[in-house]
C-alpha cells in the first residue's frame, strides 16, 4: 500500500484531533459544572428555565469565535470566564424562530452573575441567587449555595468561601491571617496582623485601672485587672472559681450549672417527696379505718 504525503497528514491530523478531544473529556469528566437550560429567540430574547450545580463534562467551545458569548462574573465583578457559544437558527436550509440551549459551564464558588451577549449587546444578566437558593435555612454548598448566592448562607457559613467581612464572626473557610474576626478578639495583640489600639481595641486596648471593666475600651480578663474572672467582657475564662462566666457557652465553664444538671437533682427529690406523701396518706387511711371498725364493734 502506498501512502501519499496528503493522506499521512490527514491521518496525523485526525489522530491529533482525537487525542485532543479525549484529553478534554478526561480532564473535565466528573468536575463540578453549572448546568443551564433554556431557549433563545432570533430577537435576542433569552429565557432561562433552570440552573443547577452538578457533575459532568463542560460544553465544548466552537472551533472559532462566534457572535454569541457568555461571561461568568464574581461577586466583585471580576471576570471568571468568557466563552463563545455555538448558536445558529438555521436547521439545514430552514431558519427557525427559537432554539433550545443546554450549557455546561465550569463551576466556581466565586460566581455571582452569568451574562449573555450577542456581539456587543448584553441580552441577559442572570443572578445565580435566583436559581441556586432554595431558602430552607440550610447552607447547602454542594448545591451551589454560598454567601453570595443564597441567604441560607450568612457571613461565616461553611460554604467554601472566605468572605473576609468584619462582622465579628470568624469564617471557618478563612485562615487566621485572612479573616480579621479570626484573630481580632483572641486576646493577643498581634502587630504582624495589623492589630493596634485603634484597629483592634479588644486585643490591644489599654487598661485604665479604674476598677470598672470597660469592654468598649478593649478591656478584658486577659489584658486588664479591671475585668476579673466571670466579668462580661467577651472572653470566656473557663476558670473554676464559683462564678459562672456569662461569655461562656454551655459546658465551657465548670461553674455554669445547666438546666439539665439542675433537673437531675430536682427529679429524685420530687420522687422522694411524692413517695413520702403516698405512704403517709396510706397509713392515715388505714388508721382511720381501724378506728371506724372499733367504734362499730363497741356499738354492737
Amino acid at each position: 500500500m502506498i501512502y501519499t504525503t496528503t493522506s499521512v497528514h490527514k491521518s496525523l491530523f485526525l489522530l491529533f484531533f482525537t487525542l485532543t478531544l479525549l484529553s478534554a473529556f478526561s480532564l473535565s469528566y466528573g468536575a463540578n459544572i453549572f448546568i443551564l437550560r433554556g431557549k433563545i429567540f432570533q430577537n435576542d430574547t433569552l429565557i432561562i428555565e433552570k440552573i443547577k450545580v452538578g457533575n459532568g463534562t463542560e460544553t465544548l467551545q466552537p472551533p472559532s469565535p462566534t457572535n454569541y458569548f457568555v461571561e461568568i462574573l464574581s461577586f466583585n465583578n471580576s471576570l471568571l470566564l468568557r466563552r463563545s457559544l455555538a448558536i445558529s437558527f438555521w436547521f439545514e436550509s430552514i431558519k427557525v424562530e427559537k432554539i433550545p440551549i443546554l450549557l455546561r459551564l465550569p463551576y466556581s464558588k466565586e460566581a455571582k452573575w452569568i451574562l449573555f451577549y450577542h456581539s456587543d449587546k448584553l441580552i441577559k444578566k442572570v443572578d445565580l441567587a435566583n436559581y441556586l437558593c432554595n431558602s430552607n435555612d440550610i447552607c447547602e454548598s454542594e448545591e451551589g449555595e454560598t454567601v453570595f448566592t443564597c441567604k441560607d448562607c450568612p457571613s461565616g457559613s461553611s460554604d467554601g468561601i472566605c468572605d473576609q467581612l468584619k462582622d465579628g464572626i470568624c469564617d471557618p473557610d478563612c485562615s487566621k491571617e485572612r479573616d480579621w474576626d479570626c484573630h481580632c478578639g483572641d486576646g493577643v495583640c498581634d502587630e504582624k496582623l495589623g492589630e493596634d489600639e485603634d484597629s483592634c481595641p479588644k486585643d490591644c486596648g489599654k487598661c485604665n485601672f479604674n476598677g470598672i471593666c470597660e469592654v468598649e475600651l478593649g478591656e478584658n480578663f486577659l489584658n486588664c485587672a479591671d475585668c476579673p474572672s466571670g466579668s462580661k467582657d467577651g472572653y470566656c475564662d473557663k476558670i473554676e472559681d464559683g462564678i459562672c462566666d456569662e461569655d461562656c457557652k454551655p459546658q465551657e465553664d465548670p461553674d455554669c450549672k445547666t438546666d439539665s444538671n439542675l433537673l437531675l437533682l430536682i427529679i429524685p427529690f420530687l420522687i422522694l417527696v411524692a413517695l413520702f406523701i403516698f405512704l403517709f396518706l396510706k397509713k392515715r387511711k388505714e388508721s382511720i379505718w381501724e378506728e371506724l371498725k372499733q367504734k362499730w364493734k363497741n356499738n354492737l
